[in-house]
């Protein structure tokens, strides 16, 4: 391998040397400015101002431009300006330093977060939708009402010793037990962010309150109003929240005939110049009981009746159908039998308010039907239903019906079905119903192949033809000519003498349809006598005997063997039998055998043959 060396970097770098030392007397060289500043503070609440202090370096002509992402003001040229934020958010401050000699800049950037500052806007209320004061009775409830916005959490303070964390959508409420000026402060926490607002309020006048005998009663129930220890009243009034007042006595008394939440029953007590009004919250239910029936008003005999509950305020059911059975279901159902029944619905709320509603119903018989009996029929076919029973019916499926209200209508079903027919009692409106089935018998796939469907055979052989079909079938071959077998199976077995067209007749089972196909067999007229010239009995089962061959043979009168020296080792006439190559149980030798056959054949003429045969081993 052969190494080079490669001095052109070393060349370069001395290029560039002698080059900065030929120009260092005629080249000024200029400082890049750096950019950076700092942030009196990099998170805060709304309204956050952030003053920035510029430690940027740089040479003499320099400009500075700040982007403070939003925020007053969004932009400054100052060295050290300063930003006041007033929404949340993240902010990105960029400072960018340009050199206006050498045209060159440099940036730096601080990130800015801020947080919304949930401001503690806070009104002091008599009531709800009331005006805002600064003064109250001792016991009076007292509302505070606050901004919309969702704090992460607050505080109060009543200024008379009592706080709360509570935090209720736009309002809280208080009581001031005794006579004394308060501040109220309102405290909101939100991230790191805090604000308070403080509210002075003046508790004066006659000192009292009330108690109820039950905040919770049901319709047209009493409740008694009880006034507590009181100073300095000289008049009062109830009023109920309902419309009724009192204008005297240390208690009053009211029933409430409406329901709801909530109701407001209140105490006006005047005294010391002044007057107060003192508030609590009844909660008045009021449970209905009520029933319909989820299917009408026809009520018959063994029949499910739903029982729809339309009862008002209700939290537990008890039904008594009257019948020995109950539930205490929602919604019910139970069946009847046929009688009078008075069904009671007991409903009762989780405050123990209760309503009951008692209907008496009727149960009616449902009307006899009797039926005709099932059939069966062809595709395409039609027959006759009935039934009887009731004042009118309604057989279904009404296809293929001429008169689906008739109660003997014509019926041509394409398929098999259970006709429905439903009976009714038109004073009652009960039913019944029954069902009647019709078989139909229809109309099959034909998928049947013959096999041959055309063939030439010898006279006197035998031809099998094949049907492949469903065995569903019936079968019926024609004519029966020289039929040996199957004559009303899938398969024929004939020995025809003469040409012969079979017909296959295929039907149904219930012999409603059928279809026919047909074979032709010819027959060819040759007659011969034959044996092969050798066979080989060593008992492996192919050609063991020698048997007469022939065309047209119908019978064989006379088959003889005979060895070289004359003597018979075999006669028969069994077409179908054969020579074993034996002698009285004795195998005999290889050697020549002499034959002679005579034979009827199938044209009543006789046939004779003499040869010889090989017996080989």
């Amino acid at each position: 391998m052969v190494m080079k060396r490669i001095y052109t970097c070393a060349k370069k770098q001395v290029l560039f040397l002698f080059a900065a030392l030929f120009f260092w007397g005629n080249t000024n060289i200029w400082a890049q400015p750096v950019a950076k500043f700092s942030a009196s503070i990099s998170e805060g609440c709304t309204p956050l101002t952030v003053n920035f202090t510029n430690e940027s370096t740089s040479g003499d002509s320099i400009n500075y431009f700040w982007s403070f992402g939003a925020g007053s003001p969004t932009t400054s040229t100052q060295t050290n300006p300063s930003v006041t934020y007033h929404n949340p958010d993240n902010y990105t401050v960029v400072l960018t330093v340009n050199d206006t000699k050498n045209g060159t800049s440099a940036f730096y950037s601080l990130a800015i977060t801020v947080h919304q500052t949930i401001s503690a806007n806070l009104m002091i209320r008599k009531s709800l939708d009331g005006m805002t004061i600064n003064e109250a009775c001792a016991n009076e409830v007292v509302y505070f009402t606050h901004g919309p916005q969702q704090p992460d959490s607050v505080f109060w303070d009543f200024g008379d010793g009592r706080t709360s964390k509570d935090f209720y959508p736009y309002t809280l409420h208080h009581q001031y037990k005794t006579n004394g000026n308060y501040e109220v402060t309102y405290t909101t926490y939100n991230k790191n962010c805090t604000a308070s607002t403080v509210n002075p309020i003046t508790i004066a006048g006659p000192v009292t309150g009330f108690s109820l005998s039950k905040h919770e009663a049901c319709v047209n129930d009493n409740i008694t109003l009880t006034i507590n220890n009181s100073t300095d009243i000289t008049s009062l009034q109830w009023v109920s929240g309902a419309g009724d007042t009192l204008n005297s006595g240390n208690e009053a008394t009211f029933s409430y005939s409406q329901h709801g939440y909530p109701i407001l029953p209140k105490l006006k007590v005047w005294g010391l110049g002044t007057s107060c009004t003192y508030i609590d919250t009844v909660r008045v239910f009021q449970v209905v009981a009520g029933f319909g029936f989820a299917e009408g008003t026809a009520f018959c005999d063994k029949r499910y009746i739903y029982f729809q509950n339309e009862s008002i305020g209700n939290d537990q059911n008890f039904w008594d159908f009257g019948n020995g059975r109950s539930s205490t279901q929602e919604m019910a159902r139970d069946t009847f039998n046929t009688g009078e029944y008075i069904v009671t619905l007991a409903v009762r709320n989780n405050f123990g308010c209760t309503d009951t509603l008692k209907t008496p119903i009727t149960i009616y018989d449902n009307p006899d039907i009797q039926l005709g009996e099932g059939w069966f029929v062809c595709q395409g076919g039609s027959n006759t239903l009935s039934a009887s029973g009731g004042d009118s019916i309604a057989w279904y499926p009404s296809s293929f019906l001429d008169d689906p209200h008739s109660y003997t209508p014509l019926a041509s079903p394409a398929y098999s079905v259970d006709y429905q027919a439903t009976v009714f009692n038109k004073a009652t409106g009960c039913s019944s119903t029954g069902y009647i089935h019709v078989e139909v018998e229809e109309r099959p796939v034909w998928d049947i192949m013959l096999a041959p469907t055309d063939d030439t055979i010898i006279i006197g052989d035998i031809v099998i033809i094949n049907a492949t079909a469903n065995n569903n079938f019936n079968y019926r071959w024609e004519p029966d000519y020289q039929v040996l077998q199957g004559a009303d199976s899938v398969s024929l077995i004939a020995r025809p003498l003469e040409t012969t067209a079979y017909t296959l007749t295929v039907s149904d089972k219930k012999n409603c349809f059928d279809t026919t196909y047909s074979a032709t067999i010819t027959i060819r007229e040759e007659f011969t006598l034959g044996l092969p010239e050798a066979f080989t009995p060593n008992n492996d089962e192919i050609n063991d005997e020698i048997k007469v061959d022939g065309w047209g043979i119908k019978s064989l009168i006379e088959f003889r063997i005979y060895n070289r020296w004359g003597t018979e080792v075999y006669s028969g006439n069994d077409i179908d039998s054969g020579w074993d190559g034996t002698y009285k149980g004795k195998p005999q030798p290889i050697d020549s055998y002499a034959y002679y056959i005579k034979a009827e054949t199938w044209d009543n003429r006789t046939l004779e043959k003499k040869g010889t045969f090989s017996l080989i081993r």
